[in-house]
């Protein structure tokens, strides 16, 4: 009975295990910012649970912005607002923000974690300085923008 007991165990447990979701284990992306550009380690990456290592090597504050697209337009032709950022008030019309992180001061690094299913990603500084003479500067026009292939 002890026996039959420990095999009914056994395959309840492998049943649970064959039954659990698989996840692709992503890993790690570097992120470089630097004015007026983004450069990953890596723009194809695998599914799954993935950390974003994010380095600010420029002289301006940055921040970066995961969006899954469901367009076909490139990461630097997404609809932008009137200060030349991109139109963050319409993003369900081009995918869908998956993280973000804000005020990536200059030589810091950070780290975002993201889980990101298969499909086209763009990452984005969305960044819109005040300049001293009234003018704006939107990182995302300045070509602040790049493309990740999630498999």
């Amino acid at each position: 009975m002890k026996m039959l007991a420990q095999s009914s165990v056994a395959v309840l447990f492998s049943a649970l295990l064959l039954s659990a979701p698989v996840h692709a284990a992503g890993g790690n992306v570097s992120v470089n910012l630097n004015e007026w550009k983004i450069v990953t380690s890596d723009d194809n990456i695998p599914a799954g649970n993935v950390t974003l290592n994010i380095k600010n090597s420029g002289k301006e504050v940055h921040e970066i912005m995961v969006l899954k697209l469901t367009t076909n337009a490139a990461p630097g032709k997404l609809p932008t607002g009137s200060d030349g950022a991109l139109d963050e008030d319409n993003i369900a019309k081009i995918g869908e923000k998956i993280g973000e992180m804000e005020d990536i001061q200059p030589n810091s690094n950070k780290s975002l974690k993201v889980s990101l299913a298969p499909g086209r990603y763009a990452i984005v500084c969305n960044r819109v300085d005040k300049e001293t003479d009234g003018s704006t500067e939107a990182h995302y026009m300045k070509g602040m923008s790049i493309a990740l292939n999630v498999k």
